[in-house]
Parts: structure tokens; sequence; C-alpha cells
């Protein structure tokens, strides 16, 4: 394949951050299906205030911050496969190992090491605690357990409901984060070599 007809690399990076804002609209679209089901239960309330007024689910203000969120993961994905080639080959080897840097600012030259590994692990697994999310909402509307209700029951009979769905949805963020990782890693690697050729 000659120069003039060899692919731009941004063409396939494009191509990733499109397939995962569709995924991003599928698992939220999911969610809020979900959710709605869910809501028709007399027992059944939302717990997440960022789509309630006035305690009430409210399909428009949960769809703007869902827009909200899906463009600033969309900035995160982008920043990462640009600032892949910055990325230090051990961070990539142990991915998870450099969420032990603290910073305020990701994009900073001298974070530019690991932090796209953690701005690419946190859209990754925003989506997976979105399936995880609306799972938990499809068995509340059939009547089931939810498998997030029953550790935010316990917790909030000691701290308020409030404190205890931030902390339980908070705690399986992190842990998605890091168990994504590996995934955002390798992610990484494959736009590095883009990049290179």
């Amino acid at each position: 394949m000659n120069a003039i007809t060899k692919p731009h690399p941004w063409g396939r990076i494009g191509g990733v951050l499109l397939i995962y804002m569709v995924l991003y609209v599928l698992g939220a679209a999911f969610d809020l299906w979900t959710t709605t089901l869910a809501l028709q239960r007399p027992d059944i309330h939302e717990g997440n205030i960022a789509a309630t007024t006035d305690g009430a689910f409210d399909l428009w203000r949960a769809i703007s911050w869902n827009i909200a969120g899906g463009a600033l993961l969309g900035v995160c994905v982008t920043s990462s496969l640009f600032f892949a080639p910055k990325v230090a080959p051990r961070w990539l080897e142990a991915p998870r190992r450099s969420f032990a840097h603290l910073y305020v600012l990701p994009w900073r030259a001298r974070h530019l090491a690991y932090t796209p590994i953690h701005m690419l692990s946190y859209a990754f697994a925003f989506i997976l605690l979105r399936v995880i999310a609306g799972s938990n909402n499809a068995l509340l509307a059939t009547g089931h357990a939810g498998i997030l209700s029953w550790p935010i029951r316990q917790l909030a009979e000691h701290t308020g409901e409030l404190t205890a769905v931030v902390s339980i949805v908070s705690l399986l963020y992190v842990g998605l984060t890091l168990a994504i990782a590996p995934a955002a890693a390798a992610t990484l690697r494959w736009a590095r070599a883009l990049q290179d050729k």
C-alpha cells in the first residue's frame, strides 16, 4: 500500500470513538428504560438525585445528565487515544499499579505517562456500570431483589439512603475501573502502534 492510499490512523481511532459512543448510548438507554419499568412498582423509587426533581424521577433531567456524561467521556476517550504515544511502557504492562499516582490535572505533561490509562479505564468502566445498574433495575421491575439493593439497604440503615447509594455505586465503579484497566492499556498499545506507523 503506498502513502497515498494508506489510511490515516485517526480514521481507525475515530472508529473506536464511534463504537464507544454507540455502546454508551445503548448502556444509557438500557439503564433509563429499565428504570422506568422498575418505577412502575409502588415499592420502588429512584435513588439517583441526578435523575430526580423534587424526589420524583425526571426522565428529561436524566437524559440531560446522560448527554453531558457522554460528551465528557467522549473527550476522555479521544484524549486518551491522542496521548497514547506518551504513556510509559511500564504502566501499559502494569496498568492497575498506575492508579497509585495522585494528581489534579490529568492532562499535564508530567502525568501523561499514566493518565490516559486512567481516563480510558473510567470511560470503559462507566458503560459496565450502566449495564449493571440496568440489570439491577430489570430485576426490581420483575419483583426480584436487585443485585445492588441488598448492600445499599444494609448500608442505608447506618448512613441514610443517599450516602449508601453514592458509596456502593462509587465502590463498584472503582472496582470496575481497576478490572477494565488491562483492556484500556491494550487499547492504548494499539493506538500507539497506529500512530507510530
